[in-house]
């Protein structure tokens, strides 16, 4: 909560997120700074703004170059270091394709085609079934998810919305339970942390990457 927030007396509120800026959460960011309290939304999330365009790794190091410069460090190491490891990926070249369900079980919530979610699954070989989606997130109806029937699921695992949750969900509907990727549980399961642009977006790729390797065709 807000109170909570400014009991710890911040110089600073950074957030991956934009929602956590509002009244209900940490607060509102003109009330915050009113209060002295400077705030910051990672770009990549920032939509209220100007609308980012398709993410690509040149804006995620971009950004972690912006946070570097704001704590006052080198990122340089880092920077390297996330360059080695998506240099190392060699993405799957079978040609399948993706649903990435976040969360949601009346109408599921994709990652769309602007984002990391359609990054991390570019550079994983995948192809994103709600790729042509102008948007980072987009809620995305079972009848449509059933329709492009995806070879895997990426599933995201949350303390609150876990993917068991959602395999069982996936089993236990008969629309759903009749996709190939549910037939074949072609899951891949990623943290929460990894749906948002950032220094685990790499990471997230190369994980997509060596599960995919234990998918069969």
């Amino acid at each position: 909560s807000e109170e909570a927030v400014l009991d710890l007396e911040p110089d600073l509120v950074y957030s991956g997120w934009e929602s956590a800026f509002a009244a209900d959460a940490a607060g509102e960011r003109d009330e915050l700074t009113a209060l002295g309290v400077n705030t910051y939304v990672q770009p990549a999330a920032c939509r209220s703004a100007e609308v980012p365009g398709k993410l690509d790794f040149d804006e995620i190091f971009r950004e972690i170059t912006e946070a570097a410069a704001i704590f006052r460090v080198d990122p340089a190491p880092l920077l390297a270091d996330q360059q080695a490891q998506l240099d190392a990926i060699q993405p799957d070249d079978r040609g399948l394709t993706a649903l990435w369900y976040s969360s949601g079980t009346d109408t599921p919530y994709v990652g769309a085609g602007l984002g990391a979610p359609e990054l991390v699954l570019e550079t994983a070989g995948l192809t994103n079934i709600a790729a042509d989606i102008d948007m980072t997130w987009t809620s995305l109806g079972w009848e449509s998810i059933v329709d492009a029937d995806p070879d895997v699921i990426v599933l995201i695992d949350a303390d609150w919305n876990t993917a068991q949750s959602k395999i069982e969900l996936l089993e236990s509907n008969p629309a759903t339970a009749r996709l190939k990727a549910v037939q074949n549980r072609a899951y891949i399961i990623l943290p929460f942390a990894s749906g948002e642009a950032g220094v685990r977006t790499v990471s997230a790729a190369a994980s997509v990457v060596e599960q995919l390797r234990e998918i069969a065709d």
